[in-house]
Formats: structure tokens, sequence, C-alpha cells
């Protein structure tokens, strides 16, 4: 600040007028602009003239620069600086006299700038171990650090080092630093603050689901959240980088998942995977019966599970038929096999074991037929054999009737018979055949039973009773109505069949 001496005109108005500013430098008062005699381009500062004239009337303005480009002043007194250069502030009273003082404005030292990768705002998460902030400056001076309160950092002038960023739960949020630089150069000002914001974001808060227990050979999925949109997450049990992953360990296991939020900041979290055992499959029940005839009564199957344990039943494409000691009973309707499934569940921990198969098979009846057809006949007082067929190899056949297969019999009248054949399965299946019992036809001969022939003639012997299609056989080498001729005396008998 200077104070500027100044010699007065006063104009000739009166007596007074000129006489006063003339005894003024004699009774001890001096004229002079008082405040800052130079200013920052882009600031302002206030000057004041102690013991001036009285300024002329509004909106007259007492005050005035010799070059506005470099700076102006207002009516006030305010002076803004606008370039850099030297100017004459000058001061009016109402009268004409005038005071004036040499002004400088005065270029900033360039602002510092930050140089740190990364950029603006410094981010740091709970708990980070922080590193000083750092400005460059191209301006030689001396950087003044500051709290965003303006308070200086570290020292009373800020000047003793930047500042380290602290990184506890109650710094959370954004903490501005601000830093000048003070320039060496005293035709310089201070440079513009750069602010330094710095953000301590909270660690994300990192959660797992999914199912925790499970039994032995199944796997389980966890799925992890925390990390907010664009977050990533690291799973220790199979090094993968998804929200959503599949583990099928074998014992107890534990897994941990880290959660990266956009900030950088890590969350973990810590999951058990219970495995529990699975028990043995079931054993087989040897009084099951697992081989059927074609339309035999079935029995519901069933098996031996542990103490404790409930019996699963399936088919083969692991639908759920029945659940307990009592199975599904199997469908003998047709011929073919089907294959059951049967397990345990544990009645603790409901592991299921693994599967007892179960085959059962249902088999064709054999084809019984009876060997010459279901319908017989036999002469009255003849016997007839009957055979069944059709039981295959090591099959077996009865008779109704009180028969035996292949043992020949006389029936004394005609009836039915049934036959029922066996195979090597057990399989049976029936036949019938009537046996018809037929009276024998009553044989004559032709001419009577008592013939005569000259010794070397021919005779003819011809039988008769069989009836139309019936044939006749002849003992002593002749032939039915064939002549022969006889050597001697001799019986013939005639047979015939109808």
């Amino acid at each position: 600040m200077t104070q500027t001496q100044v010699q007065v005109c006063i104009p000739m108005k009166s007596k007074l007028s000129w006489i006063f500013p003339i005894l003024f430098p004699f009774l001890g008062f001096s004229q002079s602009i008082q405040g800052d005699n130079s200013v920052c381009i882009g600031s302002s500062t206030v000057l004041t003239c102690i013991s001036c004239g009285t300024p002329p009337s509004s909106p007259v303005s007492p005050w005035s620069s010799s070059n506005p480009s470099v700076a102006t002043i207002d009516i006030n007194g305010e002076v803004n600086g606008l370039s850099a250069g030297n100017v004459t502030i000058i001061y009016t009273d109402n009268n004409g006299g005038t005071v004036s003082t040499s002004f400088s404005v005065l270029n900033k030292a360039l602002k510092p700038t930050y140089i740190a990768a990364g950029g603006l705002p410094v981010q740091y998460c709970v708990g980070e171990q922080t590193t000083p902030l750092t400005a460059s400056n191209s301006t030689p001076g001396t950087l003044l650090w500051f709290n965003d309160d303006g308070t200086p950092t570290n020292t009373i002038f800020g000047s003793s080092g930047a500042p380290t960023p602290t990184t506890s739960i109650a710094d959370t949020g954004t903490i501005n630093y601000k830093v000048v630089l003070d320039p060496y150069n005293t035709n310089l000002c201070t440079s513009d603050t750069l602010i330094i914001p710095v953000v301590v974001h909270n660690n994300p808060t990192i959660t797992t689901s999914g199912n925790t227990t499970i039994c032995q050979g199944e796997s389980a999925t966890l799925n992890a959240s925390g990390a907010g949109i664009g977050g990533t997450y690291y799973w220790n049990g199979g090094l993968v980088h998804n929200t959503t992953v599949t583990f099928t360990p074998v014992i107890n296991t534990e897994y941990i998942v880290v959660g990266t939020d956009q900030y950088g900041c890590q969350g973990t979290d810590t999951t058990l995977i219970t495995v529990n055992p699975s028990p043995a499959a079931p054993t087989t029940n040897l009084s099951n019966v697992i081989q059927y005839c074609l339309g035999a009564t079935s029995s519901a199957m069933s098996a031996v599970a542990s103490s404790g344990n409930t019996l699963k039943w399936y088919d083969i494409n692991d639908n759920l038929l029945a659940t307990g000691a009592t199975g599904p009973v199997p469908s003998t309707a047709s011929a073919g096999s089907v294959t059951y499934k049967v397990t345990q569940t544990n009645g603790t921990s409901q592991c299921e074991s693994s599967a007892l198969l179960i085959t059962v098979t249902v088999v064709n009846l054999p084809t019984i037929s009876v060997v010459g057809g279901a319908s017989q006949s036999v002469c009255d007082g003849s016997s007839v054999t009957l055979n069944g067929s059709g039981a295959g190899s090591g099959g077996s056949y009865s008779w109704t009737g009180g028969i035996s297969n292949g043992v020949s019999f006389t029936p004394t009248s005609s009836s039915s018979y049934t036959v029922t054949g066996t195979d090597g399965n057990g399989c049976s299946n029936t036949a019938k055949v009537t046996v018809t019992v037929n009276t024998p036809p009553i044989i004559s001969v032709v001419g009577g039973a008592s013939q005569s022939v000259c010794d070397g003639d021919s005779l003819t012997l011809s039988g008769s009773g069989a009836g139309s299609g019936g044939s006749y056989s002849w003992t002593g080498g002749i032939s039915n109505g064939v002549s022969f001729t006889p050597t001697s005396s001799s019986s013939y008998t005639v047979t015939g069949t109808d």
C-alpha cells in the first residue's frame, strides 16, 4: 500500500474554495489514495481517497483509470484487473481537483496440475494404504496446500509437503484438498487454486446364497451379490469370475468369494458346503419274483433297506412309482422285460443312495397242441395213445380223464380230454382233443362163408359191409375181388375197415 502526496489545482470560484485547499497541507492534512497498489488479473481491490474533496453527484464517478483495458474502477473505488500492465488511478472531486496513484495489474502464476496416475478424483477404499498427494508446478515457487475449509495442511502456511489422505470409515465420502503456487517472482500473483477431490469408498458387503448342504455326488450352486453394477466375483473353489458358480465337493469344503465393485473396492464372504454321505444301495430281497408267465398274478416287489432308511421306487426313466417297503406290482399283461430302480433315503440327511436295479421278465405261454389233431377216433375196444406237443425240451404234459401222455389206453366211449403243457419256464397252456369210439362194421363174404371150387379152377373172394370208402384185406395172400386158384381146401379171413 502507498500514500501519494499530490498538488491540488483549485478553480477560482470563491474565497473559501481556494483558501481552504491552500491551507489544507499547512493544517496537517494530506490528500492520498490508500489501498493495494496492485491486483491480479481477474481479481479486484477497493481504493479509498483520504482527505479528498467532495465527489461529484451521482451518477458521475469520481474515479477513473488511465487505461480501462488494463484495469477499471467503479464509483465505489473498486478496481478490477483485466490484463497485465500499469495504469494511473485518478480521483476527481466536484471542483475538478484530482488525486492520482500508480497501479499495477499482475499476471497469476500458472495453476498447479495433478500428475499422478488415475486422474481425478483420487479414489481409495476404506482401509487402503494411501500416499501423499502430488501436484506439479511449471512456474518456480512454493506449493501451498490447504484443506477444503481453507485451513493450511501440515503447517500454518501449508508449505511443508502435500497431505496424505486417511481412509478410515469416518473418512468415507469426498474430501477436497486445495493447492496453490506461491511464485518466487514478486511480479506474479499466487496461482488459481487446484482442487484435488479425494473419494473414500466403503468396501462392498458381499453375501453368498445357495444350497450349502448337499449329498455326496451332488453339486451346490452358489450365488454372490453385493458388488453392484459392474462388479466382479472371484471364487477360490474354481478360480472363476462369475456371479453364479457350481461346485461338486467330495468333503465339507469352505469357499471364499471376493467381490470387487466398480471402484476396485473389495469385500469377501465365506460359505461352508456340508457334504453328507449317501447310503449304500438297498439289497435284493431273495423272495422277490422276477419272472412271470403272461397273464399271471404278480405281487409287489420288495428290497432290503438299512435301519431308519426309506425305499423309493422308480421306473427306468426315474419317474417315482412308490415310496416305502412295498414296491410297485409288475404288470403281466404283455411279454417282455421291465427294469425298476429302488433306492434308499437316509432318514436324517435325506441323502439318497445309488439305485438297485430289478428286472422283471414276463414270458409268453407255450402253444400246446395234441399230436394227431384235436379230433381223433378209435374203434370200440381198440386202444389209443394221446401225446401233447409244444412244451419244448424239458416240458411236461398232464391229461384229464386219468390218462398219461404217450401211454395207450382203451376208451369205452367217446370223450374229450384236455392236456396241460408246462414249458421249462414253468408257464402252462392247454389243448383239447375229442376221441370218438366207433362201433366196428359187420363184415361178410360175398357168396357166403363156405364156398367150393373144382381143382384147377379159379375163385374170386370179395368182402362186404365196410361201406362206401371201406377197404378189405385177406389172409392167404389173396386180394379182395381178385381171382386166384387155390391148390387145396383152405380157410381165408377177410378184415373189413369202414
